[in-house]
């Protein structure tokens, strides 16, 4: 309003008196003059008219002065593409931390690339708006009365603030979370826009043609950019990236999340810890935490049938192995002339002993396998080893078969399959038929 009524002559009182063709007159005069500026310099940027007719507009209206505001917004120049700077990396921030030489600005720094919180949100949180959750935490952003909302930052950038707030005497709940160096007042939107300011020309970010340039960055929101790109990479849910960066929210959407518990909030913000995390040993740390958490959650879903198999496999082979053990001693002490194997152990080595009594622990106390299973567990185990015995019987049988008959030892091996392996699978397969 100073810089139209510089241009036009006038004040509040004057203009309320200004016939209707007179002021449409000095409006579209003074919209001709921003578009020749613009040509010349830029500035004002042709998105921006609206914003600046927008006052003009609604102090007229306050004093019942209509004027046709589509006929005048026409002579206003079209609007281009906006200059969509560039995210930060996490290079840059990186060699932003390297270079600030204070707590405060670490944390600062921390809470921005964590975050992507608006600036002039930041000075508005207080130390009571901090909730710290696991190694995390949760932070109350209340800035817009009507869009409240909360946000989360990482564990490295949570031990940064407390860090931070160590070093300070006034931590209780209605002192700022940022103050001056001194600890007297909350730092203010100026001075922390300086701090950032200092650090861009020392990494050289300040490159380029500023606002007006695609290459550069904005001080700021290039921090928000960085987060909202990293939410969506993560996969972080839609109205959860919203929320947590205050991006579009309606009052709808704000009103569900006040239903929403800090610890939900947290459990969909740790997808996007690793990757805005700075530190790379961090970094790769979080990333290692957040896949055997992701492995820990999913292989019981996922893979809950396909384990219960092996598992019931592996047990079956244990049964297989001890059966062929006990068996084996059972008719080693037979061919010794001994009722059962109780009577060798002494002829027995200790490695042969440990065999014996590892396959007696698969085994109930008369040699039968365990039976607490389901029926159903049990009938298809039986079927298994009957199977398992009818392919043995098929292969030693192919075996005897395919040896050669001028062989001098051909009967000595004859009898040696068919007294032993021969004779133990079929009386085992006689046992578990009978038994089914």
């Amino acid at each position: 309003m100073r810089k139209f009524f510089n241009f036009a002559h006038t004040d509040y009182e004057k203009l309320a008196k200004i016939e209707n063709d007179a002021l449409e007159e000095i409006i579209f005069n003074y919209i001709i003059h921003l578009k020749r500026k613009t040509e010349k310099t830029g500035i004002p940027n042709p998105n921006t008219y609206r914003s600046i007719l927008a006052p003009i507009q609604t102090f007229l209206e306050q004093n019942d002065i209509l004027l046709n505001w589509k006929k005048l917004r026409r002579y206003c120049p079209a609007k281009i593409e906006l200059s969509n700077q560039l995210p930060y990396k996490t290079e840059h921030i990186q060699k932003m931390l390297q270079l600030v030489n204070c707590p405060r600005d670490v944390a600062f720094v921390h809470l921005l690339a964590s975050t992507g919180i608006r600036v002039g949100a930041v000075f508005h949180i207080t130390c009571g708006d901090v909730h710290y959750i696991e190694d995390g935490a949760v932070i109350d952003i209340r800035k817009s009365k009507t869009t409240p909302y909360r946000t989360c930052i990482t564990p490295e950038a949570t031990t940064a603030l407390k860090d931070y707030l160590a070093t300070r005497g006034n931590t209780d709940d209605d002192d700022p979370l940022f103050t001056v160096r001194n600890n007297s007042r909350a730092l203010t939107d100026g001075s922390i826009k300086d701090v950032m300011k200092r650090i861009r020309n020392k990494i050289g970010l300040n490159e380029g043609k500023g606002q007006k340039s695609k290459n550069a960055y904005s001080a700021n929101h290039a921090f928000r950019k960085r987060v909202e790109i990293v939410f969506s990479k993560a996969g972080v849910e839609s109205s959860f990236k919203k929320y947590l960066t205050n991006h579009d929210m309606t009052v709808s959407v704000n009103n569900y999340f006040r239903g929403v518990e800090n610890e939900d909030l947290w459990d969909e913000f740790k997808k996007a810890i690793p990757e805005l995390t700075i530190s790379e040993t961090k970094r790769l740390t979080a990333k290692h935490e957040a896949e055997k958490e992701k492995l820990t959650q999913d292989i019981p879903e996922q893979y809950k049938e396909k384990l219960e198999s092996i598992e019931s496999q592996l047990v079956e082979m244990k049964e297989r192995e001890a059966i062929r053990v006990v068996d084996f001693y059972q008719e080693y002490a037979e061919s010794r002339g001994a009722k059962d194997i109780s009577e060798i152990k002494t002829k027995l080595t200790d490695g042969q002993l440990e065999e014996i009594e590892e396959a007696d622990a698969v085994l109930d106390s008369d040699g039968i396998v365990d039976m607490s299973r389901t029926p159903s567990q049990e009938m298809l185990r039986k079927r298994n080893m009957i199977s398992m015995q009818e392919t043995i019987i098929s292969n030693l049988k192919s075996e005897i078969d395919e040896l050669p008959k001028s062989n001098n030892d051909y009967e000595r091996n004859y009898e040696l399959i068919r007294k032993s392996e021969l004779k133990t699978a079929q009386k085992f397969l006689k046992e578990l038929k009978i038994r089914d």
